[in-house]
């Protein structure tokens, strides 16, 4: 079968992100790759955090707002690069 992570890598055909339980830190990644930007932590303990979330051929700045609402996170864009501040997971 094709795991998770495979499928979203198939992001560029399906328009999917599909997140289980992940730690941010993986979904940053996924983010990363799929919309081609780099998001930066403020603070190591973000990337513990958990979310369980599907986006659907979404915008990123819809996609960063339902993680920030989520998790109490700010994202700061800058021209290169996403820094996301707020308190982390243990």
């Amino acid at each position: 079968g094709i795991n998770q992570a495979d499928m979203n890598d198939l992001y560029w055909v399906t328009g999917e992100l599909k997140f289980e339980n992940n730690i941010l830190g993986d979904v940053f990644e996924e983010i990363e790759k799929a919309y081609g930007t780099k998001i930066e932590v403020a603070d190591t303990s973000i990337r513990n955090c958990r979310l369980t979330a599907t986006f659907q051929r979404m915008p990123l700045s819809t996609v960063l707002a339902v993680i920030a609402k989520t998790h109490h996170l700010t994202f700061d864009t800058k021209t290169d690069r996403i820094i996301v501040n707020g308190n982390g997971c243990k």
